[in-house]
């Protein structure tokens, strides 16, 4: 699906008519219209625009993907990560530990020695 298939489709889905996504985003109704039957490339700007007004993200090569679900997955994303750096640091606490002993076994060694 072209972009400007993405947009017309967005716009619908948020129960828009084009009249008024012009008024949300700025610009006028001809241009929502030229933009949604193809004869108009909108900018990255214009794109961030549609998108806020319909609640959907819209990206030039023409993937869709709700501004709720885009949130949802980037959570999703962020506990794994969260998770994953948790794990990393527990790791690294043990292995302080471990050379802590160690060090502290070596301090025990050294000091009962005579020189």
């Amino acid at each position: 699906m072209e972009v400007y298939e993405k947009i017309k489709l967005a716009r619908r889905n948020a129960g828009l008519t084009q009249r008024e996504l012009a008024e949300m985003t700025g610009f006028s109704r001809g241009y929502i219209a030229t933009i949604e039957i193809g004869k108009h490339i909108p900018s990255d700007d214009t794109l961030t625009k549609i998108s806020e007004a319909t609640n959907t993200l819209i990206i030039n090569d023409g993937s869709e993907l709700s501004l709720p679900k885009m949130k949802e997955v980037l959570m999703e994303d962020k506990e794994k990560i969260i998770s994953l750096l948790e794990f990393k640091i527990r790791v690294l606490e043990n292995v302080i530990e471990e050379k802590d002993r160690k060090i502290a076994e070596l301090s025990d060694v050294y000091e009962d020695r005579p020189f």
